[in-house]
């Protein structure tokens, strides 16, 4: 079991066990999120999860550009408005909704 309260020092009451986890709540809130979505740019390994397609995919919709994408030193890379781009243009397949709806909440 996890003691959510271990590092408190005055939680001895309902009041006090409140308090310390509104301070943790409001902490998390302020804190920059790290989120994935958010990245500006993405490796092809994280342009495939960022899609939830295969490399052979993401490889064949390069190929028939139907992506733009950079290449530096060997390695492709991908820019969040153009992989923003790709899910717009095909924002009727339902394995995209969830990304738009990202979108949606941090616009």
């Amino acid at each position: 079991m996890i003691n959510i309260f271990e590092d408190c020092n005055r939680c001895d009451t309902a009041d006090e066990k409140v308090d310390y986890l509104g301070r943790i709540v409001v902490s998390r809130l302020s804190t920059p999120r790290d989120d994935f979505y958010l990245k500006p740019h993405f490796t092809s390994a994280e342009a495939c999860k960022y899609l939830s397609v295969s490399k052979k995919t993401l490889d064949n919709l390069c190929s028939a550009n139907e992506i733009a994408r950079s290449k530096a030193k060997g390695r492709r890379y991908f820019l969040r408005e153009d992989l923003e781009e790709y899910v717009r243009r095909n924002r009727q397949r339902s394995k995209y909704k969830p990304i738009l709806n990202h979108y949606e909440h941090y616009s």
